[in-house]
């Protein structure tokens, strides 16, 4: 019985392809019409014309809630009506017709809403305890809430009690030309200095916080800073949320089936710009797999090369100018690593890492894909090379995603450019091999 073993073990290796060995391959030269047939033909393709169909692109989250019960009023609200009455008489004058920070605001008040009371089973009362409302000015609010209407903040599948404060004046930290440095705290806190969870700072002209009470609390946006960050610096509402709550929230759409667990839905936060776009990628990616580029010479003289480099960056790069994407949603490099690197700095998107590091992760069509060497010998767990988190000796882009799978096309594999196939859950973790390192997503 152990020479059968024996001999079953060594044929595997010695005649099946390593990539099978692995957990991950490339499709055949057959294969990549299919593969775009398949495409044009399913869920992910979204026609010109149809608004309603696009690429999935966040999470969903179980809630029940409908309807707030006021208790200081004795009154209910739907869910979106109640939000437009916080938004009168919190943020209020702080928004000033910024449509970025009021749709923000909005997501913070229905998390912080749906969380505080227990999924709207319990009252809340309209009070600077819990949040100010104001139902005779709701109409100028609505808007902000109907825009983002079923969004919500989302750590390790929960929906996060967004909690929200002012800033004090006197906490400036002084900074060169006339700047201040104040710290905040992603969570409820009564000193920036002492936060529960993680702390951030933020560095903004002296005067942007005149608020003096010391009757405060420190914890997620600070409205002041907020309004700054959005008319002066340009902040998306996405953006905003990750600056004052942190990077590993997310955006998750509320449902109210009976499955509590989180699963992947379409989301509708996706401009269909952007929906089109990363269709648009994906049938010029499947196209060039489809040919022959053997050696990148196409790819390296469009990037400036009349010489051979190693050009997995540099296809990468090609493909998001074919859609006018450069600097809209990525910063192009003919290094791997740099690509999401400099993208986050420029703050064109957000950087997820690979899931067996973080389970939250869900890689999405239009992802760039990272790949890091892991030569560390060992099984688990698989430390990141000490580099930086964006390091990587490989880069592709990412086209279909299923349960099991992650679907790519990549250049300079074998010297050509290939579709691929690998193992979401296990090829994080490939000894010897170059394991997924994660995903930069772009602010489609």
């Amino acid at each position: 019985m152990k020479k059968i073993t024996y001999i079953v073990i060594l044929f595997t290796f010695l005649f099946l392809p390593i990539n099978h060995v692995f957990a991950y391959r490339r499709a055949t030269s057959s294969e990549y019409k299919e593969y775009l047939r398949e495409f044009l033909e399913s869920k992910y393709y979204v026609n010109s014309n149809d608004d309603n169909e696009g690429v999935c692109n966040v999470n969903t989250v179980h809630s029940e809630c409908s309807e707030v019960k006021v208790s200081s009023t004795g009154k209910s609200y739907d869910l979106d009506t109640y939000i437009a009455g916080v938004l009168s008489a919190e943020p209020g004058a702080t928004i000033n017709g910024n449509d970025e920070l009021g749709k923000a605001w909005a997501i913070i008040i229905r998390s912080f809403t749906i969380a505080h009371t227990n999924d709207c089973k319990n009252p809340i009362t309209a009070s600077s305890n819990e949040q100010n409302f104001n139902s005779s000015d709701m109409e100028t609010y609505k808007k902000y809430a109907e825009e983002t209407s079923g969004i919500v903040m989302t750590k390790n599948g929960k929906i996060i009690e967004a909690v929200y404060s002012l800033a004090r004046a006197s906490d400036c930290i002084s900074v060169d030309n006339n700047k201040c440095k104040f710290k905040r705290c992603t969570e409820y806190a009564v000193s920036p200095n002492n936060c529960p969870g993680e702390s951030t700072e933020f560095i903004v002209p002296a005067g942007v916080v005149t608020y003096p009470n010391s009757d405060i609390h420190y914890g997620g946006i600070e409205p002041y800073i907020a309004r700054y960050l959005a008319n002066e610096e340009n902040y998306k509402y996405d953006q905003l949320l990750k600056a004052f709550y942190g990077e590993d929230i997310t955006l998750s759409n509320l449902s109210s089936s009976n499955d509590s667990s989180i699963e992947t839905s379409c989301n509708n936060t996706v401009s269909k710009t952007g929906k089109e776009a990363i269709d648009k990628m994906t049938e010029i990616a499947l196209q060039q797999a489809d040919e022959v580029h053997s050696g990148g010479s196409k790819y390296l003289s469009w990037f400036g090369y009349n010489y051979r480099v190693e050009w997995c960056a540099i296809f990468v790069s090609w493909l998001f100018k074919q859609i006018e994407g450069v600097d809209k949603y990525i910063k192009i490099s003919a290094i791997a690593g740099e690509i999401p690197r400099a993208s986050v700095a420029a703050g064109l998107g957000t950087w997820y890492e690979d899931e067996c590091t973080d389970p939250s992760t869900v890689p999405q069509p239009g992802d760039v894909i990272v790949f890091d060497p892991h030569y560390n010998g060992t099984y688990t767990p698989y430390p990141k090379h000490s580099e930086d988190k964006y390091y990587s000796s490989h880069v592709g882009y990412v086209y279909k995603v299923d349960d099991t799978y992650v679907y790519t096309v990549e250049g300079n594999s074998g010297d050509r450019v290939r579709a691929k196939q690998y193992s979401r859950k296990t090829h994080c973790q490939t000894i010897g091999l170059q394991g997924i390192n994660g995903y930069f997503r772009p602010n489609y």
